[in-house]
């Protein structure tokens, strides 16, 4: 049975936690999880940050950009709200975790827009869109994929 071992402030004082492989804080300077993976609790190799489902959603919103860039370190959700031209989606920067998700929401200003995506990322049972729909908000859902270093969407819904 795993063992909440408290809230550490930083990553020295997650160190300085004691504990055995399966136990778990949150980090408060990072509003993340971690758990306990290795055997031994001082060196940070023996620890993997986990997603913290009851943390707030980190969003970020423009108006338009021919290279929307969500972040994997800071967006769970990146929005475009006035798309108002051609956009290539870049591959998000920082260092994305496994199984980390991302959302990201478009809707054009009025007008059509074509829509192009970096090779990270990748459709999985689903293809990748390719133009928005007129004044349509239109969502697509991906995962980190570690292994593969992919973000695989695995959700394209369109605004009826």
């Amino acid at each position: 049975m795993s063992s909440y071992l408290g809230s550490a402030a930083s990553q020295a004082a997650m160190l300085a936690l004691t504990g055995r492989p399966g136990d778990w804080c949150l980090r408060s300077d990072l509003s993340t999880r971690w758990e306990l993976t290795g055997t031994d609790p001082t060196q940070l190799s023996g620890w993997t940050q986990t997603l913290y489902p009851a943390s707030a959603v980190r969003v970020t919103a423009t108006t338009s950009s021919s290279t929307p860039t969500p972040s994997a370190t800071t967006d769970d959700m990146y929005v475009v709200t006035a798309l108002a031209g051609t956009a290539t989606f870049g591959a998000p920067a920082g260092s994305p975790i496994h199984g980390q998700k991302l959302i990201i929401r478009i809707k054009d200003n009025g007008t059509a827009r074509t829509l192009a995506w970096n090779a990270i990322y990748r459709g999985v049972g689903v293809s990748l869109p390719t133009t928005t729909v007129v004044s349509k908000t239109l969502y697509v859902g991906a995962v980190y994929n570690l292994n593969d270093t992919k973000w695989d969407v695995i959700s394209v819904a369109q605004e009826a």
